[in-house]
């Protein structure tokens, strides 16, 4: 498995790849210089269970962290992980 990121000045993706093939991503925007709004996330079904989605948000949340941005989870995967991590949420 492959991480990737995708960007520019508008947004991108945190992306993760097996071989030639996306199998998951969280996608975002960055309308501001200080944060990042998170837009959606998708795993293929295929590797539903695998903690994927988990992966994905640690990517984003160190890219956050690195870049001292703050985050607005607009999907609803995303809420619950900062819901489940409270550990994160100063990043909120």
């Amino acid at each position: 498995m492959e991480s990737r990121l995708k960007s520019d000045d508008l947004g991108g993706e945190f992306q993760l790849w097996e071989g030639e093939a996306k199998v998951a991503y969280i996608m975002f925007s960055t309308p501001f210089p200080d944060r990042i709004i998170i837009q959606h996330t998708s795993v293929d079904p295929a590797q539903a269970g695998q903690g994927l989605g988990k992966v994905l948000f640690k990517q984003m949340v160190d890219f956050a962290t690195e870049n001292d941005l703050s985050v607005v989870p607009r999907c609803n995967f995303t809420q619950q992980m900062f819901e489940k991590y409270p550990e994160y949420k100063g990043l909120l």
